[in-house]
C-alpha cells in the first residue's frame, strides 16, 4: 500500500500476520524400542509469523526512484512431539 503526497512522494507501507496451528496424531508398528507392540504420537506445531514495513519513496523527472526504507520480521515457531 502506498500513500502519495506532493512532490512526488509516496509511502509505502505494507503489514503481513500470519499464524498457524497444526496437530498429527495416530499409532503404527513399532521399530527399535516398540518391537513388539505400537508406538503412538501427538504431534503439535504452532507458528506466528509477524512483518512490517514501510519508508519513503521519491520519483524524478527522468524516471528515476528513490527509496528508503525499514522492514522487520518476527518468526516464533513452537514444535512438541
Amino acid at each position: 500500500m502506498e500513500h502519495p503526497l506532493t512532490g512526488g512522494l509516496t509511502l509505502p507501507f505494507s503489514a503481513r500476520i500470519d499464524y498457524q496451528k497444526k496437530r498429527k496424531d495416530g499409532s503404527g508398528p513399532g521399530s527399535l524400542f516398540f518391537a513388539n507392540g505400537t508406538a503412538d504420537y501427538i504431534h503439535e506445531e504452532r507458528i506466528l509469523s509477524l512483518e512490517a514495513g514501510g519508508g519513503v519513496s521519491k520519483e524524478f523527472t527522468a524516471g528515476t526512484t528513490i527509496a528508503v526504507g525499514i522492514y522487520y520480521a518476527f518468526l516464533n515457531e513452537k514444535t512438541s512431539f
